[in-house]
């Protein structure tokens, strides 16, 4: 029998697993002949010779996994119940699927020479997968399914693809017959020189369709598909490397500049401008700040910016700032300085004057902070253009900032307004845990969409990180976070017909709501908060860990990863590798977008005239989870798939003329078109994500620190203030 660690579990979930059924398909490349003395002795010590398979192959993690050659040209698994005709696996429930991960491993690989087989080298990749509940008749499994290379990635099941269910018709016609594995089927059963033609022709068969998608890459574009090779993965400390010359040469492009100073930078004309006509906050400067301390090798440029900030930066600016914004990015900016520059007063004396000239912000009937802020003369307003509406994000994201900064004023004021702004949420009404993203900062009703996209995203962030920001000591947040997370799964997940999973939005119709496939790349948080939520910090946990923990945690596991996936699969299946600001997800098999092979499309595009949805604006989300899920899996997978998305940016995103970067208009045409803008969090989180992807779990360890959602990064500490659970 062939254990299967869980440890090698990619999963996906379904909406209801009242009414879905699990199957498993788990793809085997050889790591040596196990029978040779020299091989059993490295790979099967303490295996009685008598039962030593002829196979031995290896997992991630140095795991052994043990399995038998059969002829069948498919790499599938025998699960205890049974075969059907195919030679693939009947239906499972989850139960068993889940509990008894014991498995006959089959495949056809035989003893020649061809580049889609190795004997040094081995995997096994077990994709678990879902159905709908209604009946599907038989169909072959397409070619994609045979083996190819060593090298080969997560091989994926589509809906065409999936395993006959134990009760469709057998090749004999018998309704509800479950057929056995028959061993006469089998090469191994046949004499020695049939045997040996068999073998041959199907590994021929194997290596030149191997061979054609390698010429042929969009004959299967699906990003998990093995067809796809592994990217060209460089040395841990290699690809910090080129990180930090990313780093090096934005902050250049910029600092080098006349922008130098100014807000917000544009790469293409060298130009910098501000937020408002009155000045500079320092927006650019302070937010990448803690970027360049993070590095250790930019000292110079790290002077250059401390002396501007103690000489130039000044936050008396006569005009209307976003009151968010500047919280997250700058007040945020300089906690995070403070912290990393070994207590620096410098930055926490700029952080408290901020801080203070935020507070008429909160000075709401209900204590939901206003929008806007003019920070000389102290005058808070709403959003006009919103109709006085706070959105859910600015209103519920300044929560960590302003406690942390009380722990360290120890000014309480700072405490007790970043907690009164949440009362409403701790007892409003919600729609099972989830809220809507406009919230009146007068009678604290709510209105319009609920979504965790733009507006939206970062309050459900907040949650978690509250309560591992105070050293798990406000549990309330834990408990709302937990309640919304259910919403999530029950009313905004959603899966295509090919099995991606992304997250939907509800949409107010006249009597309920009516759910909208709509993704924003900001939604791409996610999958790595869900990982966060189960680990807490540090822990690195295989999925027979989670398996043991309670159902719902296992749930918020499993989504998190499809949700990965997903994300990195509108990066891998557009045309230059980046992914959109926004995707509609196809729900029916007639919405295939076949001119891309995938299953989500850019709305009204147009390649003469594209929408702001065909961006990319140089965003980090994606990034950001994949750095999340690298520190909680170790699984080789993330640092790849994030390798994959830097040389992207590299390619097709860089300003050649200065080194800086600039957002592009549409991620479907190649050579892009650029826009003349670099966002600042294109150094202040996406290089760090990518920097700290590289880095050792020492380097910024999540069980002593929290990033803000502008990845500034604050220590975990226990509230000296007395605290109020209501």
């Amino acid at each position: 029998m062939s254990r299967i660690h869980p440890n090698t579990l990619t999963e996906r979930r379904p909406l209801s697993t009242a009414t879905r059924r699990d199957k498993w398909l788990i793809k085997v490349t050889p790591l040596s002949w196990a029978g040779d003395p020299a091989n059993r002795a490295a790979d099967g010590a303490g295996s009685d010779p008598a039962t030593l398979p002829e196979w031995c192959c290896q997992g991630r993690n140095d795991d052994r996994y043990f399995g038998a050659v059969t002829g069948a040209p498919e790499l599938v698994v025998r699960p205890l119940s049974g075969w059907n005709a195919q030679g693939v696996y009947s239906e499972l429930s989850e139960s068993e699927s889940i509990r008894r991960p014991m498995w006959d491993v089959a495949t056809s690989l035989g003893d020649a020479a061809c580049p889609c087989l190795t004997r040094v080298g081995g995997q096994v990749d077990v994709v678990r997968l879902f159905t709908e509940p209604t009946i599907r008749t038989q169909e072959s499994i397409p070619a994609c399914n045979k083996v190819r290379s060593a090298d080969c990635g997560i091989l994926p099941m589509t809906s065409r693809q999936r395993p006959k269910r134990s009760h469709a018709t057998t090749s004999s016609g018998t309704a509800g017959q479950q057929e056995r594995y028959d061993s006469s089927r089998s090469p191994e059963s046949a004499p020695p020189s049939q045997r040996n033609v068999v073998i041959a022709f199907l590994v021929v068969a194997a290596c030149l369709l191997a061979y054609y998608h390698r010429l042929n890459p969009t004959a299967d574009n699906s990003t998990f598909s093995s067809c796809s090779p592994r990217p060209n993965l460089p040395l841990e400390s290699d690809a910090r490397t080129e990180i930090k010359i990313a780093i090096r040469n934005s902050w250049h492009a910029y600092a080098d500049s006349p922008a130098w100073g100014s807000d917000e930078f544009h790469p293409i004309g060298q130009t910098g401008t501000n937020l408002t006509s009155a000045g500079s906050i320092g927006f650019f400067i302070v937010d990448v700040l803690d970027t360049i301390l993070l590095t250790g090798d930019m000292d110079e440029e790290y002077q250059r910016t401390r002396k501007y900030i103690e000489n130039d930066l000044s936050f008396d600016v006569d005009g209307d700032l976003n009151a968010f914004e500047t919280t997250i990015r700058v007040l945020g900016g300089l906690l995070s300085a403070y912290h990393l520059a070994g207590n620096d007063t410098l930055y926490l004396n700029k952080a408290i004057d901020l801080g203070t000239r935020l507070l008429p912000i909160f000075d709401s009937p209900t204590g939901i902070p206003y929008s806007f802020i003019n920070l000389k003369t102290g005058k808070a307003r709403s959003d006009w253009n919103n109709g006085g509406y706070s959105s859910l994000a600015e209103a519920t994201t300044i929560q960590l900032e302003f406690k942390y900064l009380a722990e360290l004023s120890q000014k309480r004021v700072f405490w007790e307004v970043a907690e009164k702004a949440m009362e409403v949420f701790k007892h409003g009404k919600s729609h099972n845990g989830l809220f809507p993203i406009l919230v009146s900062p007068e009678d604290g009703s709510f209105f319009y969409h609920i979504r965790l996209g733009s507006r939206g995203d970062s309050y459900y962030e907040y949650l978690i990180k509250q309560y591992l920001q105070t050293n798990r000591t406000q549990t309330v947040y834990r408990l709302m976070f937990n309640q919304a997370m259910t919403g999530v799964k029950e009313d905004l997940v959603g899966e295509t017909p090919l099995g991606m999973v992304y997250i939907g939005e509800l949409h107010p119709g006249r009597s309920s709501y009516i759910s909208v496939p709509k993704q924003d790349h900001l939604v791409c948080f996610l999958g790595g908060l869900l990982l966060l939520g189960v680990t807490e910090g540090d822990q690195i946990l295989k999925d027979s860990d989670v398996m043991s923990l309670p159902e719902t945690i296992q749930e918020d596991w499993l989504l998190g990863k499809e949700l990965i996936k997903s994300c990195v699969d509108t990066y891998k299946q557009s045309s230059t590798g980046l992914g959109p600001e926004i995707a509609y997800f196809t729900t029916r098999p007639e919405q295939y977008v076949k001119i891309h092979q995938r299953e989500w499309l850019i709305s009204n595009y147009d390649p003469l005239m594209p929408p702001l949805d065909a961006r990319n604006i140089l965003r980090p989300e994606t990034v950001e989870s994949l750095f999340l899920a690298w520190r909680a899996t170790k699984d080789p997978i993330y640092r790849e798939w994030g390798w994959e998305i830097f040389q992207a940016f590299n390619k097709h995103c860089k300003v050649n003329a200065t080194g800086a970067f600039a957002s592009i208009k549409d991620v479907d045409r190649v050579p892009p078109q650029m826009e003349d803008k670099m966002e600042t969090f294109w150094i202040a989180e996406t290089l760090k994500y990518l920097l700290l992807l590289f880095s050792e779990n020492s380097v910024i360890p999540l069980s002593s620190y929290v990033f803000n959602t502008e990845a500034h990064i604050f220590p975990i500490f226990t509230p000296s203030f007395d605290l109020d659970e209501g």
